[in-house]
């Protein structure tokens, strides 16, 4: 078993996520060649949580070339992936949920303490949602150099949810009363078609809709829409 395949297997042992960035109509050199997929990638690297999106390694070990572009396997800690992008302008990514790989017991914030976070299968709120802006982002960045000339598609997929429970994970921000869960047993998926043209004006709402469509399945009926807003663009601006 390679690097790269003991990487995947890694990931799809716990949950992880799907991502798939790619162009309507496909052309097999959409990118004239190789050295310029791994430059437009380098630029497009979204970096503003103290760990970048998707991780870019210099090191010919972790990011290598490949017949039609270039490849990331990286495993550290809790940040764990295995990326693909293309000259097709298909961009292919796993990742691993970093909440089922840290040590979550010394977390606490100032209404209560839970111990047995480790027992536990959790999606963090914040966390995901900032998973999510990487990933509009990182696309967006894609655009503006002229990646695409068609419209393109975003493919989400959250895997194993099925009894994972929503957990704040801020301490200046209260925690849930009671548990909100998922009983799907199916992976969650968002597949939607985007404009290239308005991508940049509409990103804020095309990010909100599509995390509310995810914690809806957790049975969180009412979530604060604007406080969602309001991090969002935070987030955007770096100050987190």
């Amino acid at each position: 078993m390679t690097k790269k395949d003991e990487i995947v297997t890694e990931i799809k042992s716990k949950g992880y996520w799907v991502i798939n960035i790619r162009p309507v109509l496909y052309k097999e050199k959409l990118i004239t060649n190789r050295a310029i997929v791994k430059q437009v990638v380098r630029n497009a690297v979204v970096e503003l949580r103290g760990w970048d999106y998707p991780h870019f390694s210099n090191r010919a070990e972790e990011t290598y070339t490949i017949m039609n572009g270039i490849e990331t396997a990286f495993s550290w800690e809790n940040h764990i992936e295995f990326w693909r992008m293309t000259q097709s302008g298909n961009f292919f990514h796993l990742l691993a949920l970093r909440e089922d790989r840290t040590d979550l017991s010394t977390f606490s914030n100032m209404w209560s303490s839970d111990k047995n976070l480790n027992e536990k299968k959790l999606l963090a709120v914040l966390g995901t949602l900032y998973t999510i802006i990487e990933i509009f982002e990182f696309t967006n960045r894609l655009i503006k150099q002229e990646t695409f000339t068609n419209n393109l598609i975003i493919s989400i997929e959250l895997h194993d949810i099925y009894t994972r429970q929503l957990w704040v994970d801020r301490q200046n921000r209260l925690p849930f009363s009671y548990e909100r869960g998922s009983h799907s047993e199916e992976p969650w998926q968002w597949n939607e078609e985007y404009k290239l043209n308005n991508f940049s004006g509409n990103m804020e709402s095309n990010i909100l809709k599509t995390y509310l469509d995810l914690i809806e399945l957790f049975g969180w009926e009412n979530p604060p829409v604007n406080v969602f807003r309001n991090d969002i663009q935070k987030f955007l601006a770096g100050k987190i």
